[in-house]
């Protein structure tokens, strides 16, 4: 069962760090949002476990550009 997450950034544009976030947690990057709000980048990322997921939690609690994240 794979887990999705949104992602937000505080600077993102290119979607380089959601793509970084996401290969280091074992998922991948399905849809990315630069300036989706006129505020901040947002990017889904798929997860394949939850494994990957709380790996993916620790990595973005200790990001300083991550500015929130959800599980969907």
């Amino acid at each position: 069962m794979s887990i999705k997450y949104k992602v937000e950034f505080k600077d993102d544009p290119a979607c380089s760090k959601s793509d970084v976030l996401a290969a280091a947690s074992g998922g991948c990057v399905r849809t990315s949002i630069p300036r989706y709000n006129d505020v901040v980048d947002m990017a889904l990322i798929e997860l394949p476990d939850e494994a990957s997921a709380k790996k993916m939690e620790e990595l973005m609690a200790a990001d300083s550009n991550v500015v929130s994240f959800k599980i969907l």
